[in-house]
């Protein structure tokens, strides 16, 4: 299988979907376990094919494999071979992503849309993990690593004031539009991954048969 950041991949592709989905996004900040959600949420068949859709890279990768399309055509493209047999289509947005996804004037495909937010309660923590994966290029489980990690206060200092204002986007944005988002975290994820999987299916509706794998 292709890895997720190669979203352009055919791997990926699913049978096409010719009417209007309905959309979630996962709205996250680095390494606030939105990847192992999203991951989940693939295994089970039926919430899409949530991935970083909107990281700069990846969304060029897209446009070049439409072609000529426009930002509008390209993405309803990939609503189209990304929605599951019931309908459903999500995606996997960090705050700056999202944003971009607005600059593309594509607001108007989410105004209808289920947000899943989930952050994680240890700050500190996650920031260190972000300098490490950033310092390491190892950003998954498995993935190699390209260097040894250093300590940098600086760094740890940078990485927090990043989490925090990705935070505070997400929170402008609910506040502005009044949507109310499902509000996750990190650890109840780790410490309860089929029970908040149960509660995200809910919300984005899926249909809930169990962790995948039976775990």
């Amino acid at each position: 299988m292709a890895s997720v950041s190669q979203v352009e991949s055919r791997e990926w592709d699913l049978a096409r979907y010719k009417k209007r989905p309905s959309v979630y996004v996962i709205a996250s900040q680095p390494r606030s376990g939105s990847h192992y959600l999203a991951a989940l949420l693939r295994q089970t068949g039926s919430a899409g094919v949530p991935l970083e859709y909107f990281h700069t890279a990846h969304w060029k990768r897209w446009v070049k494999r439409c072609d000529r399309y426009n930002p509008l055509s390209a993405f309803r493209l990939l609503c189209q071979v990304r929605t599951t047999p019931n309908g459903v289509f999500g995606v996997k947005a960090h705050w700056r992503q999202f944003e971009m996804a607005c600059r593309l004037r594509l607001e108007s495909e989410f105004t209808n849309a289920r947000f899943v937010h989930i952050t994680r309660h240890d700050t500190l923590g996650q920031a260190i993990s972000l300098v490490v994966a950033s310092q390491t290029g190892s950003w998954i489980g498995g993935q190699a690593t390209q260097a040894e990690p250093e300590f940098s206060f600086t760094a740890i200092q940078s990485a927090i004031n990043q989490i925090l204002a990705e935070r505070s986007g997400w929170d402008r944005f609910f506040a502005y539009t009044g949507i109310d988002p499902l509000r996750l975290s990190y650890e109840g994820l780790v410490e309860q991954p089929d029970e908040t999987l149960r509660r995200v299916c809910g919300h984005i509706g899926a249909e809930w048969t169990g962790m995948p794998g039976g775990e």
